[in-house]
């Protein structure tokens, strides 16, 4: 069963700049909130997972150089 979709706490008041995801089973869905009846990505929870601390670890090491 698909779970509810989410956006970013940082989303713009609007809520229609930004992609959503939720989980449904074993895979994380991801869609543009503009244009949700565009379709979904579906990648598996796992791989979505290494994606977003990628990206942590990313904006964590640009923070980290712009404060020296």
């Amino acid at each position: 069963m698909a779970g509810n979709w989410r956006k970013s706490r940082r989303s713009q008041a609007a809520g229609n700049n930004c992609v959503e995801t939720r989980l449904n089973g074993s895979y994380a869905e991801i869609r543009d909130s503009k244009a949700t009846a565009s379709g979904t990505l579906a990648v598996a929870s796992s791989e979505f997972v290494a994606l977003l601390e990628s990206v942590k670890l990313v904006r964590w090491l640009a923070w980290g150089c712009m404060a020296e």
